[in-house]
């Protein structure tokens, strides 16, 4: 009986060993973890937390690093799949729940982003990036004055932050308060905005304003920013064909139907370009082309012809 109980004194000291062994081994792997990411050394980052989810797969702090870490070395897939076990193991973190509906949205999964967002904003109602987050997402599925609650809220908290200004000008431009909307456009770029999408909702703007310079110098801008944007070519060759510089639009449309040969509004155009361009030829080529598809498409190039030969 002696003999038993000193056997299982022995296993249990031994048991504890081990245990406290293991606590003390994630602990240092956690810290090593943490001052390399501090140094942004990501690399020795997961290495470090790779450790510790080797010891703890459940580890809240391995698993979220692991995330962070692949997501700053640009290998998106694995970074989804940390944050997702992290939220597994716990759901009310602000990062891992920003980083998640972020993900989301770029995957277009806007019920999964917005339930994300709506989360991280439960979490810090002054969330500045979470408020102009969920707007955003709201924004995509035309819940325009929930956005724009959301976004006059973070515009208190930060007036110069560029993606507010830019989604508010989206709301206005959603109301058709073009003066509005180019205000928060035109502050958005001042603040550092300098994507495809703000200079060529920037264009359109202008243009329902009919600030037609300015429209075409907002689409050429949008156009350095994805030269394969076939609306914005659209835009722009309409305005050049507006103003009867003909060349311009020419260029344009050639350009469009090159990227899309399915995009008949181009086509259409195109046609009457040729047309008036005096290649009648070619004019005929693509109308021949267009009523072989649907003869309402040919007809409308023609309509189009009459009416810019009479303007």
């Amino acid at each position: 009986m002696r003999r038993a109980t000193l056997l299982i004194l022995t296993l249990t000291i031994a048991l504890a060993g081990t245990v406290s062994a293991q606590v003390d081994s994630t602990q240092f792997f956690l810290k090593l973890g943490a001052y390399a990411v501090g140094n942004a050394k990501w690399k020795e980052a997961v290495r470090a937390y790779e450790n510790v989810v080797r010891l703890d797969p459940k580890n809240f702090g391995a698993l979220k690093g692991l995330a962070m870490a692949y997501s700053t070395l640009g290998e998106k897939e694995k970074a989804r799949d940390y944050f997702k076990q992290a939220h597994r193991v716990y759901d009310k973190d602000l990062d891992v729940s920003s980083y998640l509906g972020v993900m989301y949205s770029e995957q277009q999964n806007v019920t999964k982003a917005i339930k994300c967002f709506e989360t991280a904003l439960s979490l810090d109602s002054n969330n500045v990036a979470s408020l102009t987050n969920l707007a955003g997402e709201y924004q995509q599925v035309r819940k325009v004055d929930d956005a724009m609650k959301l976004l006059k809220r973070a515009y208190k908290l930060e007036p110069d932050n560029p993606v507010t200004s830019f989604r508010m000008g989206g709301c206005y431009a959603s109301y058709r308060m073009f003066d509005s909307a180019k205000v928060y456009f035109d502050r958005a770029k001042a603040n550092g905005h300098n994507s495809y999408e703000l200079y060529y909702f920037l264009g359109v703007v202008n243009r329902d304003l009919g600030n037609m310079e300015e429209a075409i110098t907002s689409f050429q801008q949008a156009l350095k920013r994805n030269s394969k944007a076939i609306d914005c070519r659209q835009s722009l060759g309409l305005i050049f064909a507006r103003q009867k510089d003909y060349a311009k639009a020419l260029e344009q449309f050639e350009k469009v139907v090159e990227l899309d040969q399915e995009y008949y509004p181009a086509t259409i155009s195109l046609g009457v370009t040729y047309h008036l361009l005096g290649r009648t030829a070619d004019a005929d080529r693509i109308l021949e082309h267009l009523n072989s598809i649907d003869s309402t498409m040919g007809t409308q190039m023609q309509a189009i012809i009459e009416k810019e030969s009479n303007r």
